[in-house]
Parts: C-alpha cells; structure tokens; sequence
C-alpha cells in the first residue's frame, strides 16, 4: 500500500472515530495501523499527527466517503508530502 493510500485510510478511520462517533475499527486495530504506517513510513505527515473533532479538517472526498478523484488526490499529496528519502538512517 502506498503512503497516500495509507493517508487516506487513516483520515477516514479517524473521521468516523472523531467527527461521526461511529469507529469501525476498535482502539487497539486503529492503534495497530497507526504503529504499521509509522513503522512502514516514518515520519509520515497523517500518522504524526493526532486526529481531529472538527469536520474542515477532513478532505471532502474522506466526509463523503468516496474515492478521491485525481484533482484531489494532487491536493492531498501535496498538502500531506512524504519524502521516504528524509527518513532513511545511513
């Protein structure tokens, strides 16, 4: 899975915890991906952060529940950039 897609899964996950107050996932399954993306991609820009109660910080295509389309997909990586480069220890 990429990092986008990774991105995606965790705003939708934490729209549906924070925002609708209806989680699929339990807290130790969402703490499990968080620790997965991480390990996967560190440093990554949605799985550093904490999540959010207010609906605005959500992408559109998340708060409808559809799959982004190629304008927004652009719009997310580039408000959510992750270089893999950054993270390497050498």
């Amino acid at each position: 899975m990429t990092s986008s897609r990774y991105a995606d899964l965790l705003l939708y996950h934490r729209y549906r915890y924070y925002v609708l107050g209806r989680p699929e996932l339990s807290d130790t399954q969402y703490d499990d991906l968080e620790r997965r993306v991480l390990a996967q991609y560190p440093g990554h820009p949605v799985a550093s952060k904490p999540g959010s109660s207010m609906g605005y910080d959500y992408p559109s295509y998340i708060v409808d529940g559809r799959r982004p389309t190629p304008d927004e997909r652009a719009w997310r990586d580039k408000r959510y950039p992750y270089n893999h480069l950054e993270h390497i220890d050498v």
